[in-house]
């Protein structure tokens, strides 16, 4: 059986953001970091408990994940990016995250 290599992602440059663009954008478009495993003991996925004041729509690493605040997601371990969007007033907070391996870690932010 023959073995296939994988390549390793390689960094993304930010794009500069435009005087006047939409905030929610350029949150979302900034480049997310590569995946490290988060130190801890246990294994497999670990929980992320999200809340915000109003609700928010949830984004993880860049990707919607269709669900809002508040809300516990399982994710793989290590460090991921959360995005809340506050539909009311269009605005965006981003936070960095490290999700340890069979633990828990948890993001709050008010708008």
């Amino acid at each position: 059986m023959a073995r296939v290599a994988r390549a390793e992602p390689k960094p993304v440059a930010a794009a500069k953001p435009r005087r006047g663009a939409d905030p929610i954008a350029v949150a979302l478009a900034e480049p997310t970091k590569t995946r490290s495993p988060a130190k801890g003991s246990g294994t497999g996925p670990g929980k992320l408990t999200i809340t915000s004041s109003p609700s928010a729509l949830i984004y993880v690493d860049g990707r919607s994940t269709n669900q809002m605040t508040p809300k516990t997601l399982s994710l793989s371990p290590g460090s991921h990016k959360i995005t809340l969007l506050e539909i009311t007033s269009r605005k965006a907070k981003t936070a960095e995250v490290d999700v340890p391996a069979g633990g828990a870690a948890s993001v709050a932010k008010k708008f």
